[in-house]
This record gives structure tokens, sequence and C-alpha cells, in this order.
């Protein structure tokens, strides 16, 4: 089993790959952003040129982790040159919404990048869904996939707060005032990345923990409810900012690998020394899709992909 995390700059997308010939299986999570200025430099590739470039033909699975720009902007290109099995989501929204959406509202200046990711989103839904299976995700104990060894799991966020995102998307649709649209717009983008599905994977006796870009309370509540967080490899919630990990989150997860979905000059927060500082620097190893120069953490020049390569008895990182 092989994970790739594309750099893709600001965002998040990352490619699971196993088995052989007619075993084949493919998982996406997210697809990084749809804009081109996020791909002006150097080793920064889109998804969809990645997944042509290594000989991806279908994707079985593809999952979208939550609605912002930087995650779902770049499956558009995606689903229009590859076919997907399924889709999951955190949200899937009612027929009657969705025929309300087809007109694109106006909610006000500034918010261009939220209504794209909306949209986008919305596009995504419309039209994988005459010729793939929909599936509305949540957390859950059991696995939501298993097959020779390797499972997946979703164990946050909570329920309430996808049903008050979708509320709000429904609310969003239904009014008519644009100054109104725009405080809805506004209070949506605030929520969104508490929304997102943080995902567990299981292969080969070794545990990767995807964090999306949730954030220090949905780490405390996984914490109070005593789910098992231990992992060997943690995706960095939030691309390194440092409200995407807890210190105490950090020692119970104690991973001996830190990736950071992250472009490296540290835009906006990105790659926090704050963050990075949550884990221990002398038992942890930190790669970053971009690259950096950020010691004591790390040095590395940018690359297109960290891949993990996991099989039976060991465990191997590396960039491309």
């Amino acid at each position: 089993m092989k994970l790739y995390f594309i750099n893709v700059g600001y965002g998040d997308s990352i490619l699971i790959e196993g088995g052989e010939n007619q075993k084949h299986f493919c998982m996406l999570i997210d697809g990084g952003s749809g804009q081109h200025l996020a791909y002006a430099k150097p080793m920064r590739t889109r998804s969809a040129d990645f997944l042509k470039e290594i000989g991806i033909k279908k994707i079985d699975i593809l999952i979208i982790t939550h609605l912002h720009e930087d995650h779902v902007g770049g499956l558009i290109d995606v689903i229009d040159r590859f076919p997907v099995g399924e889709l999951w989501c955190n949200c899937l929204l009612p027929r009657e919404v969705l025929e309300a959406a087809q007109d694109f509202p106006d909610a006000g200046s500034g918010q261009e990048e939220q209504l794209h990711a909306l949209y986008g989103y919305l596009h995504i839904c419309s039209a994988l869904g005459a010729t793939a299976r929909l599936r509305e995700i949540t957390a859950m104990s059991a696995p939501l996939y298993e097959d020779n060894g390797f499972s997946i799991s979703c164990i946050g966020p909570e329920k309430d707060i996808l049903h008050t995102q979708k509320e709000q998307i429904r609310a969003f649709f239904e009014e008519p005032s644009p100054r109104k649209r725009t405080l809805l717009l506004r209070q949506l983008f605030t929520l969104t990345n508490r929304t997102s599905l943080v995902l567990k994977l299981i292969c080969c006796g070794r545990t990767v923990l995807l964090g999306a870009d949730t954030d220090a309370e949905c780490w405390d509540r996984l914490l109070r409810q005593k789910v098992d967080l231990k992992a060997d490899v943690l995706k960095l919630p939030h691309h390194g900012r440092s409200d995407g990990i807890t210190t105490a989150a950090a020692r119970v997860i104690a991973p001996d690998i830190v990736v950071v979905s992250a472009p490296n000059d540290q835009a906006d927060g990105c790659l926090s020394p704050n963050a990075l500082g949550c884990f221990d620097r002398f038992s942890t190893k930190f790669f970053v899709t971009d690259g950096a120069d950020l010691p004591p953490f790390l040095h590395a020049l940018p690359h297109r992909a960290i891949v993990l390569n996991l099989a039976l008895g060991k465990l191997d990182i590396t960039y491309v």
C-alpha cells in the first residue's frame, strides 16, 4: 500500500494506492485548489495531472473531507478526467437544495473563494450522482471500508456539527437577501474546518491518522472520549497551523512521522513552530509536501509528492 501526499501548494490531496492488476485499488482524499496561482511555484502539481502521470485509470473511492476551496477546487478537474466509483463526504444535500443551487447568488465581494468552494462541491455531487455511489460519512466505531488487511475509519467530527453545517447551507440558498447571504456564508465557512472528516487508516499493522483541517476542540473531545489515537504517521491538520494540534493530543498520538501539506513560505501561519514543537523533535521525523527550511525540525527542497510505503514489517517514506 502506498500513500502519496501530493504537493498542491496550499491545500491537501492524498492518494492511496494498493493491490495489482484486477485487484488494484485507488482512493483519493481531497484534491487541492482549483486556482492557477496555487501552482505557480516549482514542483507543485495538480492532483489530476499527478494521477495521470503515475498511471491511475479509475478512482474507486473519492473523499471530500470538508468544503474549503484548497481541498475541493482541484477535484473538478479530477472528476472530469477519471471515473469514480464512490464519493464520500460529510454532507449530502436534499435534491431540492441542489436544484435551488443552480443559480449562482451574489454573497458580497471578497467571498468568491467560499462561493467557488461551495459550488464546486455541489457540482461534484451533481456530476457524480448518476454514475457513482454517494455516501455521507459521520464518525463511527466500525470501519467504513475493509479489504485484505487495509481498513479506514472515521473518528470525527461529531454529528451535531455536521447537522449545523447542513442547515446553514440550506439557509444560504433559501435566503433572498444578498446582505444576509453574506453573513450566512461567513458563518458557514467559519465552521467548516470543524466539520473535517478525521480518518484513521490501518494497513500492515501500521496506523495513519489523517486530520484534514480539524482543530484543538476536536482533539480535546477525542481525548475525553478515550478514542485510540496512537498512530505511526500523522498528517498534521490545517497545514501545520497552531490551531490544528495540541500538546496533549500530540503526546497521545506519539507519531514516528509527521507529514504536513503546506506551502514552503509559511503563508497564513502554516508550518507554525508552535505546532511542530508539540512533538518530540528527537523521535519524530517531519516531512512537508512543498519542502521547507525550518530548523531544527527539517530542511527539504520542494518535491512533487511525499510517498509513504506500507508493507509487512516496514514503513518507508521519501520525497519524489
